[in-house]
């Protein structure tokens, strides 16, 4: 089965928001003159919509959150891009990231990860 990465974006960025997101995605851009990325990934930057193409599956993220279900019951705040672990993914959670960052009810996860739950702090160690 393959890698995927989940998120989930219920209302628009703002346009302070949006303007963060895309320097961030100028930053990713950039990465495409390296070597090791060139070959897998291209970003594309327009005006309400940010899009990174790989190899596997492109990934686009919005700036308005989508209002119409393309079917009955579907959940319109949920997206996905699966990258199968590919070195496009790097650029893929990168973006997301930053999408979380900036905008607070953006969630989210990727395959045996979920980043909006509460992490446990260890026990302490007990010298035996």
């Amino acid at each position: 089965m393959g890698y995927t990465n989940y998120w989930k974006q219920p209302t628009d960025f703002t346009n302070e928001q949006w303007s963060k997101v895309k320097m961030e995605a100028d930053y990713v851009r950039s990465w495409s003159e390296l070597p090791q990325i060139k070959k897998v990934c291209e970003v594309e930057i327009h005006k309400d919509e940010i899009i990174i193409y790989g190899p596997c599956e492109s990934m686009h993220i919005n700036r308005y959150a989508k209002t119409k279900p393309d079917y009955e019951g579907q959940d319109i705040t949920f997206n996905f891009c699966k990258t199968r672990e590919q070195v496009y993914d790097l650029a893929v959670w990168h973006m997301l990231v930053a999408c979380a960052f900036v905008k607070d009810d953006f969630t989210i996860s990727r395959d045996n990860h979920n980043f909006t739950e509460v992490v446990q702090e260890p026990k302490e160690a007990v010298n035996g």
